[in-house]
């Protein structure tokens, strides 16, 4: 008795099972990030320069304008002598 394939009911060819080579999978690498798009160059040097000019301002508000460098306070020589205080005066209570 010799055995022969039968079509397949859907009329598709058998095909022989045959094993499959084991090829190894390459070692998965995480995706490059992009770097970001730097949008709207323009606006950030006119804004850093604006932030400039305030921090200048700021500081000629506040140092008064004068480059003469700074001066040391004032010295005060003398003595201080505690005077003696009187207790307070202690009154009754009303009623």
């Amino acid at each position: 008795m010799s055995y022969s394939p039968q079509p397949a009911p859907s009329g598709q060819q058998l095909r022989p099972l045959v094993p499959l080579p084991l090829v190894p999978l390459p070692a998965a690498r995480p995706p490059v990030p992009q770097p970001p798009v730097n949008r709207h160059p323009g606006l950030k040097i006119a804004v850093g320069a604006g932030c400039a000019l305030v921090v200048l301002g700021l500081g000629v508000t506040v140092g008064g304008g004068k480059q003469d460098g700074a001066r040391p306070a004032p010295t005060v020589r003398g003595t201080v002598t505690a005077e003696p205080t009187a207790p307070p005066e202690v009154r009754p209570a009303s009623p």
